[in-house]
């Protein structure tokens, strides 16, 4: 069983629960946990839809407390998105320092779904690192789990061409923002594989020196999906959507100096697999006896029908195992929007479909799993996860960001899944 404990230097802050008519001492920190779930840090997207505005119409201004107000407004961009992320990150840390001061060690972490960036620039990737960085112990000291949104690869993937002249433009290809992304991701997932946070059977079959290429530059094969369990519960990250593959290069479209990057899909076996990577994973935790699952990824309802069925197909066999899916993308949305329903051996289940909120929207979701919930009038317990909408703008949060225990506003959006 993974042990997630706070000697683990990672990412992130995060929220957590409280627990329901049972003291904090009668369970232990894997029965009763809190995490924040949140998408789309996205630097550096602003009030008006950031520069490459393409799944959302300019409507943060309609969504956002922070964008509602007109002196904001008059910010630059770039500002913009810093600070609605600096406020998201001082929300989380004071939820956190709550949580831990009524049980301690109860928050285990954030998840990320996605949109880290906005166009996968260097400048972005580092003004993220430098934010929600997995080496910046002195902030978090609790592990981050990010994945990688549309805005991180594929909306860049071949629409750029540096200038380069026309005739020329056929033999090279620019995609080092795109590929610089990807790797970083990997050192991310090294990172956590290596200190504990998650489990070994992570998704990257190829990661290989090019000797044509500088600054250790790695061709890459795998989706890079990965996993982590707590207790009884398993957690995946699926990156931008279950079934999404890509393959494309940065350099001279032949020969060693191309950088070539093969995101394979998750759901799909690949070449010397009878199994996909996911059906594997999950398999292994079910048998493992992780057996309530919460899969996060980016993109939910902006891909195709045909998509959409492959991934129902794939979790099929699981579904009376997963829990909930989180997902990011549509920066307005948090708290339950959705269902996923799969049919298997005869029986429906509807997978709550809960989104995770963003910086530029004020939101975030925090979760707490209590597979020991009481239940009324009986010695019995069940299995419960409760997820909260909170608002990291709300002015008391602002005026007070590191004191605790005040908590923060709470939004319209309490949802309770029964995981038994």
């Amino acid at each position: 069983m993974l042990k997630i404990n706070k000697s683990i230097i990672c990412i992130f802050s995060i929220v957590t629960c409280l627990t329901t008519g049972v003291s904090a001492q009668s369970q232990s920190n894997e029965d009763n946990f809190t995490m924040v779930f949140m998408g789309d840090p996205q630097f550096y997207w602003d009030c008006g839809g950031g520069p490459d505005n393409d799944e959302e119409s300019p409507v943060a201004t309609n969504n956002s407390d922070f964008c509602k107000d007109p002196e904001n407004l008059k910010l630059d961009g770039t500002l913009q998105s810093k600070i609605v992320n600096e406020i998201q990150i001082m929300s989380i840390i004071n939820e956190k320092n709550r949580i831990n001061s009524i049980k301690s060690d109860s928050f285990k972490g954030v998840v990320i779904n996605g949109d880290l960036t906005n166009t996968a620039s260097s400048d972005e990737r580092k003004q993220y690192d430098s934010y929600y960085s997995y080496v910046n112990p002195w902030r978090w000291f609790i592990p981050v789990w990010p994945g990688l949104g549309n805005h991180d690869y594929q909306n860049g993937i071949n629409r750029g061409d540096n200038g380069l002249p026309q005739k020329y433009r056929a033999y090279y290809d620019y995609n080092g923002d795109q590929a610089a992304m990807v790797q970083y991701m990997g050192n991310v997932i090294f990172f956590l594989d290596y200190y504990g946070g998650i489990n070994s059977n992570f998704d990257i079959k190829k990661w290989e020196e090019n000797p044509g290429q500088d600054n250790d530059n790695r061709n890459i094969t795998g989706s890079l999906s990965y996993s982590w369990d707590i207790g009884k519960f398993h957690f995946v990250q699926l990156h931008n959507y279950p079934g999404y593959e890509v393959y494309f290069k940065n350099g001279y479209n032949s020969g060693i100096s191309s950088w070539e990057i093969n995101m394979t899909s998750a759901i799909v076996p690949q070449q010397g697999n009878a199994l996909s990577w996911l059906n594997q994973d999950l398999t292994l935790a079910i048998n493992n006896k992780h057996d309530k699952i919460i899969l996060n990824w980016h993109k939910f309802d902006d891909i195709t029908t045909e998509e959409k069925e492959n991934i129902a197909s794939s979790l099929k066999p699981f579904a009376k195992h997963i829990k909930a899916i989180f997902v990011g993308h549509l920066h307005k949305y948090s708290g339950k929007q959705s269902n996923l329903q799969l049919t298997s051996n005869g029986q429906t289940y509807d997978i709550p479909v809960i989104y995770s909120g963003s910086p530029i929207n004020s939101r975030f979701v925090e979760a707490t799993f209590n597979s020991k919930t009481p239940i009324s009038g009986s010695s019995n317990t069940k299995c419960t996860i409760k997820t909260q909408v909170m608002n990291s703008f709300s002015p008391a949060n602002i005026r007070a960001a590191a004191s605790f225990p005040e908590r923060l506003e709470t939004s319209p959006g309490q949802y309770i899944i029964d995981c038994d």
